[in-house]
């Protein structure tokens, strides 16, 4: 094993099992026989066939001392070798022969007596286990485990690479992957050659696609050192004993971009079934750009506290919902779609401290972000649901198809002043806390019966009052259409970080970013 403990698996289309002595005292008419094998190892780490050629002790002095003996590998034509053992990467993934050619002088000192033997394997490029040290995946692999990327690692992955991984890590838990705070993944690919995470049924039994529901692996877990509500650290769900939280509002944990996780959802633990795409303190050096989750058991994107910001991220149909936020995070979203299926919940749920607000509590703030409703009838009917006394900014909303509410604001334990949500045409100064929720009025309610709830401590319910841009079918976004028939004019992006000139309402403009999610997605796949 290499010190990344990365086992690749070689799956055997037939035995290999060379000619060898059931006792090793008998005699050994060498001259007309060669020696036999005693051990064959084709073990495979990360590519590498590890191969052993061994005779045993009388069979070594049934030749003298073993000397002349000459040993001749073919790796499908890919190298070859001469050594008794050693190893050899595969350069790809299927089937392969291994050819081992056995040379040997008799005991008459003179008559060379040579075989061969032949071997037809299987190879997977298989992921599981702890990375330690820098890794590099250029390819397609297959996800067997848990593949841990730990601190002072970095896991890099090419451009058009496919993981496609296995529903179970023969522990009863699903294999995925995890990356530890000081850890780093690297997974740039692009439109035309995006990274895909998704389940090996998609590589074998397409016909079975979509598996709508997910649950057919695990997910992509990040942890890193960003602030989370409260200090210290935590354990994220899911993976009880990783780590998250920190001071470094900065920190970097990699790229994801264009990455596409598909079909995930399955328990990584028992009873903990995990996000397509969890990032747990996970700070704005991490860059997180075109990046989707597609028909996951739970939810899509969760963020478990940290400051990352997200920019053109789509969720769809996924079991539970869109973009979740809890434990305090304090990002940025841009450029966000969210298509909900039948059995989707809401677009977004966002949590806070619930008792009372403080300033290291939750506080997303999100511009431009369409939520497809599709009339879904989930037991949880709402858009965005603010609760437990999150802060947040909502401008240029489109929300199209909902079967009741738009944003529903509530606080469970009824401390929830009805001053805390506000829908001014600008946020107003922060309190004392810097904490409040503004709800553009800009935002557009497309076929929307109820736009806002506030549920305040007095029984009373502000959002009943609050204005918005209300549409009746009139702005032609659908499932399978996201660009607006026409342009809606919203408000300027508030922060910093945001492209400014976003000064539209939803998630897309025509000849702005109209083709920011074709060709590389799920909702592009099945809406072309």
């Amino acid at each position: 094993m290499n010190s990344k403990k990365i086992l690749l698996l070689s799956i055997f289309a037939s035995m290999f099992l060379l000619t060898s002595c059931e006792d090793d005292s008998e005699t050994v008419d060498n001259t007309t026989l060669p020696p036999s094998a005693q051990a064959f190892n084709a073990e495979h780490v990360m590519g590498t066939l590890t191969y052993n050629f061994s005779i045993s002790d009388s069979q070594a002095a049934s030749v003298g001392t073993g000397t002349g003996v000459a040993y001749s590998w073919d790796f499908n034509g890919e190298a070859t070798a001469v050594a008794a053992s050693g190893s050899h990467t595969f350069s790809s993934r299927g089937l392969k022969t291994v050819i081992l050619t056995v040379t040997t002088t008799a005991l008459d000192g003179t008559t060379t007596l040579s075989n061969s033997y032949s071997m037809d394997m299987n190879v997977e490029r298989s992921l599981y286990g702890d990375v330690t040290s820098d890794l590099d995946l250029s390819g397609d692999y297959v996800l067997s485990g848990q593949l841990q990327v730990k601190d002072g690692a970095t896991l890099t992955i090419a451009a058009g690479s496919n993981i496609y991984a296995l529903s179970d890590d023969g522990n009863g838990n699903a294999p995925a992957i995890v990356v530890w705070q000081g850890g780093m993944i690297e997974a740039v690919g692009t439109a035309s050659a995006p990274i895909l995470m998704t389940s090996i049924i998609a590589r074998d039994e397409p016909d079975r696609l979509p598996i709508v529901g997910g649950r057919a692996w695990g997910g992509l877990i990040i942890c890193g050192y960003a602030p989370i509500q409260g200090g210290g650290t935590r354990t994220v769900e899911g993976v009880a004993s990783v780590p998250y939280g920190g001071t470094d509002a900065a920190d970097d944990s990699g790229t994801l971009r264009y990455v596409s996780v598909r079909y995930g959802g399955r328990a990584i633990a028992p009873d903990n079934e995990i996000n397509g795409i969890t990032l747990a303190g996970v700070g704005t050096g991490t860059e997180v750009s075109y990046c989707e989750v597609a028909y996951n058991f739970d939810d899509g994107f969760e963020m478990f506290g940290g400051t990352v910001d997200l920019r053109y991220c789509m969720v769809y149909k996924v079991g539970d919902d869109g973009f979740d936020t809890d434990t305090g995070y304090q990002g940025t979203g841009q450029f966000l779609v969210v298509v909900r299926g039948a059995t989707s919940n809401r677009g977004h749920e966002m949590d806070g401290r619930n008792s009372s607000q403080a300033a290291d509590d939750s506080f997303p703030k999100f511009s431009n972000v369409t939520i497809v409703g599709n009339n879904s009838a989930s037991s949880e009917d709402e858009s965005l649901r603010l609760r437990e006394g999150t802060a947040g900014h909502f401008q240029n909303y489109m929300l199209v198809d909902q079967q009741r509410r738009g944003f529903r604001a509530t606080n469970e334990d009824g401390n929830l002043d009805g001053t805390f949500v506000v829908n001014g045409s600008t946020p107003p100064s922060d309190d004392a806390d810097g904490r409040y929720i503004w709800l553009d009025p800009s935002n557009v309610m497309d076929d929307v019966p109820e736009p806002a709830t506030v549920a305040a401590t007095d029984g009373t319910d502000p959002g009943a009052s609050f204005t918005f841009n209300a549409q009746d079918g009139n702005t032609g976004v659908t499932e399978a259409n996201l660009l607006p028939a026409t342009e809606f004019t919203g408000s300027t992006p508030t922060e910093a970080s945001m492209d400014a000139s976003a000064t539209f309402v939803g998630a897309l403009k025509a000849g702005f970013n109209d083709d920011a999610f074709d060709g590389w997605t799920v909702w592009s796949e099945e809406s072309n």
